[in-house]
C-alpha cells in the first residue's frame, strides 16, 4: 500500500497503517472498504482537516494498494481531491 497527499494528515492518522489494520483485524472488512474509510470522500483524512478542509490542503490525498482476492491481486484505491484523478 502507498499513500500520498498532505503529509501531516497521513502522519497524524497513520493513514496507510490504519487502513491495513482495519482490513486485517476488523471482521468482514476488505482492504477496499478500509481504504475508502480512510481516504475516500468524507473519510478520516478529510474529517481530520476540520474547518481547514479546502483551505490549506490539509486532509487531501489518496491511498492505493493490492488486495489478494481468490488468489489474484486486485488493485484498490480511493482519494478525496482533484489532484489525485486518473485517466
Amino acid at each position: 500500500m502507498s499513500g500520498t497527499g498532505n503529509g501531516d494528515s497521513f502522519l497524524r492518522l497513520a493513514g496507510v497503517r490504519t487502513a491495513a489494520a482495519i482490513a486485517r483485524f476488523a471482521p468482514h472488512r476488505s482492504l477496499a472498504s478500509a481504504v475508502q474509510q480512510m481516504a475516500g470522500v468524507g473519510g478520516e483524512l478529510q474529517q481530520s482537516a476540520g474547518d481547514r478542509w479546502h483551505k490549506t490542503g490539509e486532509g487531501e490525498g489518496g491511498i492505493i494498494g493490492i488486495e489478494l482476492v481468490d488468489g489474484k491481486g486486485k488493485v484498490v484505491f480511493d482519494f478525496n481531491c482533484g489532484g489525485m484523478f486518473r485517466t
